[in-house]
């Protein structure tokens, strides 16, 4: 999560940083909520990030992935960085509920 929100000290290179800077920027545009470094708690909008990542590190035919092409090519980046630094999220098999309507969500807000 201290990815997501900027924090510097956890990534090695600067295209990591790079990676992640860009999907934050990329989520907050379409409106999704990327909480301050020191927050305590993680929003809706940050668990659906992370189960993004957690999926793009998944070899399996059914991605739950966005459908916004530049947020899923910053989210298969973000997971690989990840997967490379031995980083393995867990699937968050418990949010996949949640992710269909936040998706619509973010079909709707979609910049043409």
């Amino acid at each position: 999560m201290a990815m997501l929100r900027g924090e510097r000290d956890v990534l090695r290179t600067s295209d990591h940083r790079h990676g992640f800077d860009e999907l934050r920027q990329l989520a907050q545009e379409r409106g999704l909520i990327v909480q301050a470094r020191r927050t305590a708690y993680l929003g809706d909008d940050e668990l659906l990030l992370l189960s993004w990542l957690a999926a793009a590190q998944r070899p399996t035919t059914e991605r739950l992935l966005p459908g916004d092409v530049q947020i899923t090519s910053s989210v298969l980046r973000c997971a690989a960085i990840l997967t490379e630094a031995g980083i393995r999220l867990h699937p968050l098999t418990l949010y996949r509920h949640h992710l269909g309507r936040v998706m619509r969500r973010l079909d709707e807000n979609r910049p043409n």
